[in-house]
């Protein structure tokens, strides 16, 4: 780009404007080469070249991708590489919802058969363990559900944005 500032502000307003939000930026300036040339008695000129990059990772609603994709190309002079992957992870959003409807049911035939067959105390505290273990379980597939959904919902974008070296 011809300034990554100036960019960086450009690409966070096109997110913004397609219901998107910026997961992260590193924006770094590298100075380097220094050099101090005498041009007087009492004056020295100082001459240097910098580098400044921006990574930048955001998210976009998928039905938006298309369109920040198209405005964000109106940003960048020249595109080193690009590559579009997407997953589809709708099997494994089904089974996983599967999984979870099962487990819920084990969680409930074990606590009634606790509730209405545990009366030794060594076997109700090795039921009660079961359960407890069902639940955590039925608690993972839970957040593994939430995070497929999220996936299938937003896509990922990782811009590596930098400018031309300056004297």
């Amino acid at each position: 780009v011809k300034d990554v500032r100036t960019a960086t502000y450009a690409i966070e307003r096109i997110v913004r404007k397609y219901d998107g939000f910026v997961t992260y930026t590193g924006l770094t300036g590298n100075k380097y080469l220094y050099n101090s040339t005498r041009v007087s008695k009492d004056s020295v000129m100082e001459t240097y070249k910098m580098t400044v990059a921006n990574e930048i990772t955001l998210r976009v609603p998928n039905v938006n991708l298309d369109s920040t994709l198209i405005e964000l190309n109106g940003i960048i002079e020249f595109i080193d590489n690009r590559t579009i992957k997407a997953d589809d992870v709708k099997l494994q959003l089904l089974a996983g919802a599967l999984h979870a409807k099962r487990t819920q049911k084990h969680i409930s035939k074990l606590d009634k058969t606790i509730t209405s067959k545990g009366r030794k105390l060594t076997e109700t505290v090795d039921a009660l363990n079961d359960l407890d273990y069902s639940q955590v379980n039925y608690d993972e597939q839970q957040l593994n559900l939430m995070d497929l959904k999220d996936k299938v919902t937003y896509s990922t974008v990782k811009l590596s944005v930098y400018q031309p070296e300056v004297t």
